[in-house]
């Protein structure tokens, strides 16, 4: 049965959405080649599995995964779903391939081969030419990092449908050329909370009005994520469960073309690559045009559907911290698409037009089987420019002046074994000496950290660790005409960052090749402490100074360890000289038997190193009896948590304390 629905616009051109078994939407393009209405009424559709038409009930997380989960099952030949981690409140974060069965019979060769073929230092020219021959072109489709961004995890469910049960010739082939991976569900916490919000506000009918309580949520909002983290910021930190996974699972299976699907203000349209400037200095022209090519065949597709859409405005592309920035800078092609947001399920705009839930879907849908188009017919040319790009970033960086960077700070160890960590989670190879070399004039100590700019990651490296990126000449003096003229900005977003200063860390640079007499290794953010003289008959020591000292005293503090912490720098006669805010576990005040084990514990996982001492004698400084020496108390941390504090900031406090440091905190309305 066909069922016809008319969209809101009464003046364009005839479009309508045909709902094809058991009512799904999928569009039908005026004088649009090919017209997708040849679909196999055995695949379960949205209905079928979920009991609701497309577009008439904004899915909750369970119910995404319930229909990616029935069709994965089903269609096992041509679907994998893979869970790349878990949500903080335990909700499933997930990814399907799609594709021609020997494709996904082969996805771990595709992993594989991807690796080898974006590697020059592996694989010889001549190499990389018969590994184009046998790799598709792939595109990942990523939708609904923010909660309350609501249509783009239904388009995931309409792309998914439309792929495995669309038997024309032209999606046939662009499955013989292409791996889809579609990721229908960034934040499915945020989600949750905003689709529980929504459904608790609706009455008789649903309300298009902006002052209705179905368009305004209360704080926090769905947008984010449980600790309250824009996800879509999280791409240089790497702090959520999220955006970790991700980053992981697009290291595994790299994509050529990265689509980011959001939502903006329900007044405008569509907005589409090519990005507004300004540009990342280290964004090639190569990869430029190659968003001109996604851009132009979305037009296409928009204007045989009679879409209005955007482009070059308002979203730039100089922030690499973004879904669509940060794959650009190992070689990928990424984008950025928003669709007006209807926030619910129709929306009257200030035009006296309505926009429904349902247009939001169709556009989202609309730009996904474009770029799917466009990855397929370009496969060749896009494997080929993603091999050139590597290949230049290994050049670039052997010829750099910066040949190699050194991560060596004796003053803040944990804040170095934190960044190299993370430098190794975004994929870039560092390794760390097993003895103290000398390079460059210098000498290193055993645990420094060396990274060699010969690597494809090269472009990636230098827009994490820059102090400073540019802007090109001519945008800065617009920007400035502009300010002279009482006029704000072309600037959407951040414009400031660098690793090293955030983890308040010193970088050298070294004009040559350091050999690093050690094999690379897993590199932890947090090293295991150790313990000195764990019988120690009087008392043992922790140096404060660093975040590792700071989750010691919350976790020995929970563990119901009793401690003193010296308000001033203090020398002992033989462990050395400790810092203001050291910490001290005297044996007089924990007559416990498994002190030793539980601190033995606390080293292991918090990463001090913990002095025991036979002797309270100090030669410098305050004794352990001193009135400068305090006792230090399990507190109750209360933190407002509602109107008006602003919820990232209220998220990102509670994060810190407790996930970095490892305490619990009360929040109270």
């Amino acid at each position: 049965m066909l069922k016809l629905i008319r969209l809101s616009r009464p003046k364009r051109p005839l479009i309508c959405a045909l709902i094809w078994a058991c009512s799904f939407a999928t569009p039908a393009f005026l004088n649009a080649k090919p017209v997708f209405n040849q679909y196999q009424q055995s695949v379960p559709t949205v209905k079928d599995t979920l009991g609701y038409e497309m577009g008439a009930r904004i899915s909750s997380p369970d119910a995404i995964y319930k229909y990616f989960q029935t069709l994965s099952e089903r269609y096992s030949e041509r679907v994998r779903l893979i869970e790349y981690g878990r949500s903080w409140e335990d909700r499933p974060l997930y990814f399907v391939a799609v594709s021609a069965p020997h494709h996904i019979a082969q996805l771990d060769k595709y992993s594989q081969r991807m690796a080898a073929f974006g590697d020059p230092r592996k694989t010889s020219a001549r190499e990389a030419e018969q590994l184009m021959n046998k790799l598709p072109s792939s595109v990942w489709l990523s939708y609904g990092v923010h909660g309350n961004e609501i249509s783009s995890p239904e388009a995931a469910m309409m792309t998914l449908y439309h792929l495995l049960a669309d038997t024309s010739d032209e999606t046939k082939n662009w499955l013989e050329n292409t791996v889809v991976f579609i990721d229908p569900l960034q934040n499915p916490d945020g989600r949750a909370r905003f689709v529980s919000r929504y459904y608790a506000t609706v009455g008789l009918t649903h309300d298009a009005d902006r002052r209705s309580a179905e368009h305004n949520e209360p704080w926090p909002q769905g947008r984010s994520n449980h600790y309250l983290f824009d996800l879509n910021r999280d791409w240089i930190a790497l702090t959520q469960p999220e955006i970790k996974g991700q980053v992981a699972a697009l290291k595994e299976f790299p994509p050529l073309l990265f689509v980011d699907l959001h939502e903006m203000g329900g007044d405008s349209s569509y907005y589409f690559t090519p990005e507004a400037r300004p540009y990342n200095p280290y964004i090639t022209e190569s990869q430029r045009e190659i968003l001109h090519w996604v851009g132009r065949n979305n037009a296409n597709w928009f204007d045989n559907a009679g879409y209005d859409y955007y482009t070059r405005e308002i979203f730039d592309a100089f922030y690499p911290g973004y879904g669509a920035s940060w794959p650009l800078y190992s070689g990928s092609v990424a984008m950025t698409y928003e669709m007006a947001s209807a926030r619910g399920h129709t929306f009257a705009r200030k035009d006296g037009t309505t926009l429904t839930y349902l247009d939001g879907v169709e556009r989202h849908f609309t730009s996904s089987l474009a770029t799917i188009q466009t990855a397929s017919e370009r496969r060749e040319a896009l494997l080929r420019r993603y091999r050139d790009y590597r290949v230049s970033a290994v050049n670039e960086g052997r010829e750099s002046e910066q040949r190699t960077l050194i991560i060596a700070d004796p003053q803040n160890v944990a804040g170095q074994q934190r960044l190299a960590s993370l430098l190794q989670e975004h994929g870039i190879e560092v390794s760390r000496n097993s003895k103290a070399i000398d390079a460059c004039g210098n000498q290193y100590p055993e645990g420094s950290y060396f990274i060699d700019m010969a690597q494809p990651n090269y472009r990636l490296i230098r827009v994490l660790l820059d102090e400073q990126i540019n802007m090109a000449g001519d945008f800065i003096e617009q920007q400035q005409q502009r300010k002279a003229n009482l006029l704000a900005d072309q600037i959407y977003d951040v414009t400031g960052w660098s690793l090293p200063l955030m983890f308040n860390v010193n970088i050298s640079a070294c004009d040559e090749v350091v050999r690093v007499p050690t094999a690379q290794e897993i590199i932890e953010p947090i090293k295991p402490g150790t313990v000195q003289n764990l019988e120690a008959r009087v008392a043992f020591l922790v140096r404060s100074g660093d975040t590792n000292s700071s989750r010691f005293i919350a976790s020995a503090l929970r563990a119901g360890v009793n401690l003193k912490q010296s308000e001033l720098s203090f020398t002992h006669e033989k462990a050395g000289t400790f810092a203001a805010g050291s910490v001290i576990v005297t044996r007089a005040d924990n007559q416990r038997s498994d002190l030793p084990s539980v601190l033995t514990r606390l080293a292991r996982e918090t990463g001090v190193d913990i002095v025991g001492v036979d002797s309270s004698w100090i030669v410098k400084g305050p004794n352990f009896g001193s009135e400068n020496v305090q006792s230090l108390a399990a507190p109750t941390i209360a933190m407002a948590w509602d109107e008006p504090v602003s919820s990232l900031s209220a998220g990102h406090t509670r994060f810190v304390i407790e996930r970095q440091i490892g305490y619990p905190v009360m929040a109270i309305r």
